[in-house]
């Protein structure tokens, strides 16, 4: 009996600023999950021998293999059906880095994940240039591939709508959050001096950014000057900005002093993930403003950690967040200050918030998103 066996090509995720975004973070777990809840599915993980070598490698058991570069898998029967999965097609590798060749063969089935689709939605910021012939390609391999896999049913429904992507090819796998990610064992208030160690106070707003545009640092910024003197004092905001060099992080310590905050804004560049559990499990409240995202990984991780959340009114961000009182219209920086302003001033809505925090994420989990991979990797082998 003919067997689906999967190859997990991990080139894209090597990417050193992958190591530090969601897109490396929901791989790991998702190959882990893989091999967890589907036994036997996953033979092998590809990797680049150039790039750093992911961590999960040294997690991963005897059965499952690593291939090197272009090499191939070797173990399968001949009515075996292979199927290569490109978890990362947008980095900036040449194809046959994150396509071997041997892979290429018609026999091998190919299924590409889907983050977003944010560069379609906002091509003024990523269409153009070298990038934009990138993106035109790696977009063309995900409509060639036979099956794709999305992580949110908002960005399978974009990619259906401007890939052309027969529905029938596209799987939403969510995903879920690491079990590092946690409510605390005591109390919000037993974490002064962790917090006081990194220039923190306690009852403070926290939101997680980088130096994309559409995460939306400026309006929230906005936002948070339009929130009455008295209130900000208790409430400090914490911006965390991975990928943030100096460059970027003075520029929005220049829009917190050209709107009188400049005093209750921190900015921390890199957070190790230890620090950012912490910061889940003892911030007030954490706020989204992004413009888009494909599904919102640190919504899910901070509720998860029992914090109560503001997001966007955007697409999955909203679903996640599911409370009207907790969502705003990210364009305008009144409705992001209206929202948090009064989330700040009402504590039974914070303390629901939290309340179900943890049981909302629990919804968002690993081995309902494999039954989904699962099928997506069924249909690759039958068309393949």
């Amino acid at each position: 009996m003919s067997k689906v066996r999967v190859v997990l090509g991990f080139q894209g995720v090597q990417m050193p600023a992958n190591a530090i975004r969601g897109i490396g973070r929901w791989s790991s777990e998702y190959a882990m999950a893989l091999i967890h809840y589907c036994p036997g599915l996953v033979t092998a993980i590809s990797v680049d021998t150039t790039l750093p070598v992911p961590a999960l490698v040294g997690r991963l058991p005897n059965a499952v293999a690593i291939l090197h570069g272009n090499e191939k898998p070797d173990d399968n029967r001949d009515d075996d059906r292979v199927i290569f999965h490109v978890l990362s097609p947008l980095e900036d590798l040449p194809i046959e880095r994150i396509w071997p060749t041997w892979a290429r063969d018609p026999a091998v089935g190919l299924v590409t994940t889907l983050f977003d689709m944010i560069p379609l939605l906002f091509p003024a910021d990523y269409f153009r240039g070298a990038l934009k012939r990138l993106l035109s390609v790696r977009y063309e391999l995900h409509r060639q591939a036979d099956a794709t896999i999305g992580i949110s049913r908002t960005t399978v429904d974009d990619a259906v709508r401007l890939l052309g992507i027969e529905p029938a090819r596209a799987f939403v796998a969510g995903g879920g959050v690491s079990s590092r990610f946690r409510p605390p064992v005591g109390s919000r208030a037993d974490f002064g001096a962790l917090l006081e160690a990194i220039g923190v106070r306690a009852g403070f707003v926290l939101t997680i950014g980088n130096v994309d545009p559409r995460k939306n640092l400026p309006a929230l910024i906005e936002a948070y000057a339009m929130i009455p003197k008295r209130v900000r004092c208790r409430h400090q905001l914490v911006i965390t900005c991975s990928q943030g060099d100096a460059e970027h992080v003075n520029w929005l310590h220049a829009l917190a002093a050209n709107a009188g905050v400049y005093d209750d804004v921190v900015i921390l560049p890199f957070v190790s993930d230890d620090t950012m559990v912490t910061m889940y499990q003892s911030c007030e409240l954490m706020i989204y403003p992004s413009l888009y995202e494909g599904l919102g990984l640190p919504l899910l991780e901070a509720m998860a950690c029992g914090a109560a959340v503001l997001a966007s009114d955007v697409g999955p961000m909203s679903e996640i967040v599911g409370v009207p009182q907790a969502l705003f219209d990210p364009s305008n920086a009144e409705a992001i200050a209206s929202c948090l302003g009064a989330a700040l001033n009402d504590d039974e809505l914070l303390g629901s918030l939290r309340s179900e925090a943890v049981s909302r994420a629990a919804a968002y989990n690993w081995q309902t998103s494999t039954v989904e991979a699962r099928a997506a990797y069924e249909r690759a082998a039958w068309r393949a």
